[in-house]
């Protein structure tokens, strides 16, 4: 049983208080106040032992931390559950005590960040993505991000303000891993949502034939970033969670190089159609029409 050593001082104070009062109730009877005020006395001691028990109960402490007490107090000091206030006091704490608060701050400061960080990893464990089948592709689609996005956001600032902490020394290299961690999926999942928007404008125009003949460069260039999005997306479908599904291998660097290929993309088509527009207007716009109805209504379906 690990001691707690706020709940004895709780109690100790309480004592102390209920001591108080009992003594000046008891004030017309002097061997009852006398035994009041002599209980009251050690238990006033006893208070002062207080914070010595604070520091080596505390929690935080690490190896570091008893090391650099050993140092302060000039003999080797180890955890230790057989240890008693008693021999605490015998080999002098109280006498650094100042020293030694100073290192037990700052363990405690210490522990808290790094329980803050095992919580961040914690709640990252089971977000995941949820996906949606997409018309009869065999591809399956991100739907609903928004919440992972606000949690990304909040959670790389609060890695940002930890990593400023002058407590966080001790494991900033932990800490920066992470926080590099949490910027990636950012930026993998905002070039992941600007590939799959111009897939889905662009997948059923160059699911067409007739497209495709037209425009060979552009429909083999589609080709090409539609292989490798079905390739993350079914990577995806196999384990949705979040810290999973975007440490596909090269991801950012893939969706970076779809994205400069989709743009290209874009640009080839405008230019077709542009010269469509230019030397068929009318024929143009009612083609164009036609097919973009036909495109909508194979997507909806």
């Amino acid at each position: 049983m690990v001691l707690d050593a706020e709940e004895v001082k709780d109690e100790v104070e309480g004592m102390f208080r209920t001591l108080y009062k009992l003594a000046k109730t008891l004030y017309d009877i002097p061997g009852s106040k006398r035994v009041a005020e002599m209980v009251r006395a050690k238990v006033e001691k006893f208070r002062h032992f207080i914070p010595v028990l604070q520091i080596v109960c505390n929690k935080g402490l690490q190896d570091r931390h008893w090391t650099q007490m050993s140092k302060v107090v000039g003999i080797p000091l180890t955890p230790d559950p057989q240890a008693t206030l008693s021999d605490m006091i015998e080999i002098g704490l109280p006498k650094f005590i100042t020293k030694l608060e100073e290192i037990s701050v700052a363990a405690s400061k210490e522990y808290a960040l790094e329980r803050n960080l095992r919580k961040m990893k914690e709640e990252w464990d089971n977000i995941q993505f949820e996906c949606v089948a997409y018309r009869d592709t065999g591809v399956e689609i991100l739907s609903a991000v928004d919440d992972i996005q606000v949690m990304l956001d909040d959670h790389i600032l609060k890695a940002q303000t930890m990593r400023g902490s002058p407590y966080v020394k001790a494991f900033e290299a932990e800490m920066q891993l992470w926080e590099a961690k949490l910027i990636s999926m950012q930026d993998i999942l905002d070039s992941w949502l600007q590939c799959q928007v111009t897939w889905l404008y662009l997948e059923p125009i160059f699911s067409s034939e007739d497209i495709m003949r037209q425009m060979p460069d552009e429909s083999k260039k589609f080709r090409n970033v539609d292989k490798q999005w079905r390739a993350i997306m079914n990577n995806t479908k196999k384990d949705k969670r979040v810290l999973v599904a975007t440490d596909f291998k090269d991801m950012l660097l893939l969706l970076k190089e779809n994205n400069s290929l989709l743009d290209e993309i874009q640009k080839g088509l405008n230019d077709y159609l542009e010269k469509k527009r230019l030397f068929f207007p009318r024929q143009f716009i009612i083609h164009w029409i036609q097919f973009i109805l036909e495109r909508i209504a194979s997507t909806l379906t």
